[in-house]
C-alpha cells in the first residue's frame, strides 16, 4: 500500500470546502489531508472546519497564509508538498473530487518513482472527458515534487505559472495518465475580467467570475526561493 497526502488549496470558498470534507468523510483507508487556506478574509477554513466531525480515517492538516497577497493557490502547493510527510502526494483544487472508490484503486496501485500520474477529469458533471497532457490535477512523490523545483512563485498575484512547473515535471519524468481513475471537477470554470484598479484578483463565488488586474508580466521580479510569505499551522476546532 501507498502513503498517500492529498494536498488541497482554498480561498473564500466555503460551499466547495463543505463538499470535500464530505467526500473525506467517505474514505475507508487512512488518509492524510492537507488543507492550505490562501489567507481567506471572509471565510477562513478553520470555521467551516470546526462545523464538522471527521472520520477517524482521515487526518486533517490546517495551514494557513497569514497575509491575503492574492492568488498564491502554487505558493501554497508549495507549502503542502513541504510539510507533508507522505511518500505520494496527490494535488486537487478546492472544486476537484476524488471518491472512496477512485482513490481505494490508487492505494493498491504498483507505483512507480520514476513517474508521475494524471487522471481522468470530468467537468461540471457534464461526463466531458478531458484528455492532453500533463494538467494542475496531479500525483507525484514528495521527492519528485521537490526534484522538479515546486511552483515559481514570482507570480504572485498572477493566475500564471503551472505550465512551467508541469513542464519542467514532464522534462525530467516520465508523466502517465491513469484513465480509470475519475476526478470530478464541479466548477467548469470562472469568468474573467480585467480591472486595472485592482492589485490582486477579487473572486465572485456567486457568479463564477473572477475581477483580474492587468498582466503585466513584464514587471514580474524572478526569485529562486520557495515560500515567500508568512504561514502558520491552525489547530482545528472538530464539531
Amino acid at each position: 500500500m501507498n502513503s498517500i497526502a492529498i494536498i488541497q488549496t482554498y480561498y473564500d470558498d466555503p460551499n466547495y470546502l463543505q463538499q470535500a470534507i464530505k467526500t473525506w468523510n467517505t474514505y475507508e483507508i487512512p488518509i492524510s489531508i492537507i488543507l492550505i487556506d490562501d489567507g481567506s478574509p471572509q471565510y477562513p477554513a478553520s470555521e467551516v472546519l470546526s462545523q464538522f466531525t471527521i472520520s477517524n480515517n482521515v487526518n486533517v492538516s490546517l495551514y494557513k497564509v497569514t497575509e491575503d497577497i492574492g492568488f498564491n493557490s502554487h505558493g501554497c502547493r508549495n507549502l503542502g508538498a513541504a510539510v507533508s510527510k507522505s511518500d505520494w502526494l496527490i494535488f486537487l483544487d478546492i472544486d476537484h473530487f476524488l471518491d472512496s472508490d477512485q482513490l481505494n484503486e490508487i492505494y493498491k496501485m504498483k507505483l512507480s518513482e520514476d513517474s508521475w500520474y494524471g487522471f481522468t477529469t470530468i467537468y461540471n458533471g457534464h461526463n466531458l472527458l478531458m484528455g492532453g497532457g500533463p494538467s494542475n490535477t496531479f500525483m507525484c512523490t514528495k521527492t519528485m515534487y521537490e526534484q522538479g523545483g515546486g511552483y515559481d512563485e514570482s507570480y504572485t498575484p498572477y493566475h500564471y505559472g503551472d505550465r512551467q512547473f508541469l513542464a519542467m515535471m514532464e522534462s525530467k519524468f516520465d508523466w502517465i495518465k491513469l484513465e480509470n481513475i475519475i476526478i470530478d471537477c464541479r466548477r467548469a470554470g470562472r469568468k474573467l475580467t480585467i480591472d486595472a484598479n485592482i492589485i490582486k484578483p477579487i473572486y465572485d463565488n456567486d457568479t463564477c467570475s473572477i475581477t483580474h488586474p492587468p498582466y503585466n508580466l513584464d514587471a514580474v521580479k524572478f526569485h529562486d526561493k520557495r515560500l515567500n510569505f508568512a504561514w502558520k499551522k491552525i489547530v482545528i476546532n472538530r464539531g
